[in-house]
């Protein structure tokens, strides 16, 4: 019998030839399902660690809630198990690239966590040069540029005889370029709600796949007629973004700050997917096989988003600490930490408090010591905090039984509420730690530790991060003013004592 398909040893280490569409379709699902199940036996046989598919995507991510002393040790062996993949894959990808005739340096997509699943499903799609049914066509379009080009006396006259031949002037260009920005907009809607309210996900298959596969989509679309330009592709790409970024807003899925704040992701990967399908549009202008990759996008994203919410990913442990130096002694600044009075409004300068995101207001504590509960009122909520560790005047710790919305989003609409205001960012405990300077002062430190349950988790630790540094500075801050007045307001007070003496005397 023969073999449809004839798969030689050497087709996973050598560099030169070709590869098809089918035999490296088949060879990467093979070496996908052989590395997983080789990471899964090695985790849990030797390191009795759980093992997903979301750790290709977040290394340790996953596995946060079991971390142990041998870490490292795991790591390092899990990389070296995937260097022979990560050969071969190479090799495959860089062979499969060639007979597509694409560029070798779009290889870097293969390494890209998540990305590199689009990249395959592209790869999976563009035909062989040597096999395209249109491959003709392509030439022949080729010559009579080249001969446009040679006859032409201007480079004004040469735009006038090719958008001739191109048919395409440039309100045709125009319609064009918003309909092909436009055309993502119904299935990412679609996209957008399956993850937010039916799977209830804010991942990589929401911020990272989608902008990617839209991203891609918008270029492809726009160069179904003509082979487009680079900055053309660039250009659809991020306005194509841009576009369902409004749709979200209108439609109430969004507020307009966490949209900015998932602007520059996308943006970065807008402009990474408008560059890939600039060369894919370039060597296979009119490709007939179009609408089946965009129906397998739309296919690919939810699947991406089904894998992610069942790895069920634990976030680890974050801790924020901000510090500060008081010029009080640790007894006076310690009763305004436990409780303090009640905080200005936000300065002009404090632009996050002025955009919806929560501010600490007050601070009032019920009981003394381990047990007692305090009450930090912020400007969208009260944090419930039960006292765990009362060591006066050094530490303060709490944990978080209730907690305030993070934000309440800006929005033409009145009132919204996104899933991801309850149960993604969550606060777990804090603390307050006062240690003795050696001028009698003291240094003052606040530390919260939370998860944020929204992925990619390194890109939004970034803003978390910072958020929860500006409410530990708004809070110190305050506490130090308090601890600062009330050392003067005793020193007038004897001073007001001595003067009353001498005149009594």
């Amino acid at each position: 019998m023969k073999l449809p398909l004839k798969i030689e040893a050497s087709d996973l280490w050598r560099w030169d030839g070709t590869i098809g569409r089918a035999k490296y379709v088949t060879l990467g699902s093979i070496l996908v399902v052989l590395k997983f199940c080789l990471d899964y036996f090695v985790s849990s046989t030797f390191f009795h660690k759980s093992w997903t598919i979301l750790e290709y995507f977040a290394p340790g991510y996953a596995t946060a809630s079991r971390a142990s002393g041998n870490d490292i040790q795991f790591y390092l062996t899990m990389l070296a198990l995937s260097l022979p993949f990560a050969w071969t894959g190479s090799v495959l990808t860089i062979r499969r690239l060639r007979a597509a005739q694409l560029a070798p340096w779009l290889l870097i997509f293969f390494y890209v966590p998540l990305l590199n699943l689009v990249f395959f499903k592209i790869l999976s799609w563009v035909p062989s040069i040597e096999h395209e049914e249109e491959s003709g066509e392509l030439k022949r379009i080729d010559d009579i540029d080249s001969a446009i080009v040679r006859r032409a006396d201007s480079s004004a006259s040469t735009e006038v005889v090719k958008e001739r031949v191109s048919g395409e002037g440039d309100y045709s260009r125009l319609v064009n370029f918003l309909v092909a920005a436009s055309a993502p907009i119904l299935p990412t809607l679609v996209l957008v709600y399956l993850s937010v309210l039916v799977f209830g996900s804010y991942g990589y298959g929401l911020f990272v796949a989608l902008p990617f596969v839209i991203s891609i989509a918008a270029p492809l679309i726009f160069a179904a007629r003509e082979r487009r330009s680079m900055i053309a592709c660039l250009a659809v790409s991020l306005t194509s973004m841009a576009i369902v970024y409004a749709a979200l807003l209108i439609f109430a899925f969004e507020g307009i700050v966490c949209l900015l704040m998932a602007a520059p992701i996308a943006a970065v990967i807008a402009a990474g997917g408008g560059l890939l399908a600039y060369y894919i549009q370039k060597r296979h202008h009119g490709n007939r096989e179009l609408p089946r990759l965009l129906g397998g996008f739309l296919l690919l994203v939810p699947l991406i988003m089904l894998i992610e919410v069942n790895a069920e990913p634990r976030s680890p442990l974050y801790e924020v600490t901000t510090s500060t130096r008081v010029d009080a002694p640790p007894e006076v600044v310690w009763k305004h930490v436990v409780a303090f009075s009640r905080l200005p409004e936000p300065a002009d300068s404090e632009l996050i408090f002025k955009a919806g995101v929560a501010y600490p207001i007050e601070a009032k504590i019920y009981g003394r010591g381990p047990g007692a509960v305090r009450h930090c009122i912020f400007s969208t909520g009260t944090f419930v905090e039960p006292i765990t560790v009362w060591r006066e005047p050094e530490v303060l710790r709490f944990s978080v039984r209730e907690q305030a919305l993070p934000m309440k989003e800006f929005s033409p609409y009145k009132d919204i509420h996104p899933p991801h205001m309850e149960g993604y960012l969550v606060s777990k405990k804090g603390q307050f730690q006062l240690e003795r300077t050696d001028n009698g002062g003291t240094l003052l430190s606040g530390t919260t530790w939370y998860q944020n349950h929204m992925g990619p988790p390194l890109y939004w630790r970034l803003w978390s991060d910072q958020i929860i540094h500006a409410i530990h500075r708004r809070v110190l801050e305050h506490v130090s003013d308090l601890a600062m007045q009330e050392p003067l307001r005793i020193g007038s007070i004897n001073e007001e004592v001595e003067k009353c003496s001498s005149n009594c005397r």
